[in-house]
């Protein structure tokens, strides 16, 4: 079992009245990599500079190793960070970028060019010792940024954004090459990021906040099957939230009673009570479509069509003027806008439920 690199406990942090953070409690494992996900203002970055040392919270602890270092400035702690911008030096070429920090250490020059040199090929950097940061691409600027700040054997490195400014095929790229070169080092990685697309595809886990506290805490793949809150359902993938009365339970199906009628659905997790009220998440890709009624099926009106990314998305209206999507990989579609179908649900997950008899109380 891997040790606690680092841990968070009950940390608070206010800037006037303002609460950003709230009680933040987390255990990160060496070599873990984990991302903080969320909308613009709950708080990841004011969490990201207190774990940094450029922040001390107004209550709670930071824990580096074991060590106690909430009150340590920066270059106390064994952390380093790369913002969006990169920061790099730009009179300094590649070399000397990456070895600045070991020069301010005070480490012997021969020793400087055998790690510099080591950091290069491990980033893939090999033959642009020489260059200057405006003769390279985002992506390589990207790769010196983490080269200087691993060379220093940092116990933990902190990402901002650091793929917010690059175009969308260089950030999916970007993406893989993160993983790899974090895999490759073996250093913990803590990223921010408010893109689902990044967390999902790089993190070991993935920490979704919303105003300053922790959603949810969990791997990609049950973030995305088992959401627990309705927040954390909608931020990541494409989730139709629909609420519902459960009327009777047959096995891992439920009979629901919508406004825009009644629905039969499988329930991925623990099936709730009858005379429940519950939001039923249900994936996109879980809904089906037909031209034909069937038991259990909801009656619809498609809006309209988009396909994107290899996937085709249709917008459909329920008779109660619900709105809700349905995806499938490739470009045919047999439905079209203007069409009348019905709709049926393949799966679903409760993220909210509470007894129909506290509702009214």
């Amino acid at each position: 079992m891997k040790q606690t690199i680092l841990k968070l406990d009950n940390i608070n942090k206010s800037f006037g009245k303002n609460q950003v953070l709230h009680d933040i409690s987390l255990d990160v494992s060496e070599g873990e990599f984990i991302t903080f996900l969320g909308p613009s203002g709950c708080g990841k970055t004011t969490m990201l500079r207190i774990i940094a040392g450029l922040l001390e919270p107004d209550s709670g602890r930071v824990f580096l190793g074991g060590e106690d270092v909430t009150s340590l400035p920066p270059n106390k702690r064994n952390v380093n960070t790369i913002f969006q911008n990169y920061a790099l030096f730009p009179h300094m070429n590649v070399e000397t970028n990456i070895g600045y920090g070991l020069r301010i250490k005070g480490v012997k020059k021969t020793e400087i060019k055998k790690r510099v040199k080591n950091m290069l090929s491990l980033v893939q950097l090999e033959g642009f010792e020489k260059k200057m940061p405006n003769e390279l691409s985002g992506g390589q600027r990207q790769r010196v940024a983490i080269a200087r700040a691993a060379i220093n054997n940092p116990r933990v490195l902190l990402l901002d954004e650091p793929l917010g400014a690059l175009d969308l095929q260089l950030r999916r790229y970007m993406q893989t090459e993160l993983k790899s070169l974090q895999t490759t080092l073996g250093i913990t990685f803590i990223y921010i990021t408010h893109d689902q697309e990044e967390a999902m595809n790089m993190s070991d886990r993935i920490v979704v906040m919303r105003d300053g506290r922790f959603e949810q805490i969990d791997t990609p793949s049950r973030l995305y099957d088992y959401p627990k809150t309705s927040f954390t359902a909608s931020f990541v993938g494409m989730a139709n939230l629909i609420n519902a009365e459960i009327l009777s339970t047959n096995g891992d199906t439920v009979n629901a009673r919508t406004s825009a009628g009644v629905i039969s659905v499988l329930i991925n997790g623990p099936l709730p009570d009858p005379d429940q009220s519950a939001v039923l998440c249900i994936r996109s890709e879980n809904v089906l479509l037909s031209k034909e009624p069937a038991s259990g099926a909801l009656a619809a009106d498609v809006t309209d069509s988009a396909y994107a990314n290899g996937l085709m998305t249709t917008h459909l209206r329920l008779s109660d003027g619900t709105v809700i999507a349905a995806s499938k990989y490739g470009l045919c579609t047999d439905f079209h806008a203007g069409d009348s179908v019905f709709v049926s649900f393949a799966s679903a997950v409760i993220v909210d439920r509470r007894d129909n008899n506290e509702k009214t109380q």
